[in-house]
């Protein structure tokens, strides 16, 4: 029997099984395991972050808020500066620190960790819409506003610290021994990052 052709997913480099699996490893808040986060640092995978950010800002069109070019925009740009700093933290040291740190590895785990964001924003969309229907302290555009926003509020908070935790021991660990005593310089640009795509999500 002649082999069967290969799907045109496949053929494109998407796998939605490993794209599942390491967005349910952003999710998870557990430290993994070295074999699993040595794996996940090096990975290359730009279509799991399209997903994730596709689906970001399709929620937010629900809400009839069109961010298609702001959130892929920052990705881009973010993911830019966020290499080129990571490389000039490593390139002091070691030379070889930072082959691990390319730019589309740096855009792979910036997307997969705002995994965050994309429950904040099916939260908001749904859950936190449908209550702020009913309620008197809330906004007339829809933003978070009075007593009831406390909720949505802290899990953003939850969100963003996630995410920033997350992709910066993913980063921290393809500088290898140059990420030694770095991660607040690390973590910080990651708040900033996470906090701006949960900011785009309330308002």
């Amino acid at each position: 029997m002649a082999p069967s052709p290969t799907p045109f997913l496949e053929e494109l480099g998407v796998d939605f099984a490993q794209i599942a699996r390491r967005a349910k490893s952003a999710m998870n808040p557990l430290p993994m395991r070295k074999k699993h986060t040595r794996e996940t640092s090096k990975d290359d995978d730009l279509a799991g972050p399209l997903v994730v950010f596709g689906l970001i800002a399709t929620l937010h069109a629900i809400q009839g808020k069109m961010h298609y070019g702001y959130i892929l925009g920052w990705s881009a740009i973010a993911s830019g500066l966020t290499c080129w700093l990571l490389n000039q933290l490593t390139a002091q040291n070691n030379n070889d620190a930072g082959e691990n740190l390319s730019l589309s590895r740096t855009a792979s785990v910036i997307g997969y960790n705002a995994t965050s964001i994309l429950i904040l924003s099916f939260m908001k969309a749904f859950a936190y819409s449908q209550g702020s229907n009913s309620g008197s302290n809330n906004s007339s555009d829809g933003s978070p506003s009075g007593k009831n926003s406390f909720g949505i509020l802290a899990f953003a908070f939850v969100c963003v610290l996630q995410a920033s935790s997350k992709s910066s021991g993913l980063f921290l660990h393809g500088m290898g021994q140059c990420g030694e005593g770095k991660r607040l310089v690390v973590f910080y640009p990651m708040v900033l990052l996470y906090s701006l795509y949960a900011l785009l999500t309330l308002y």
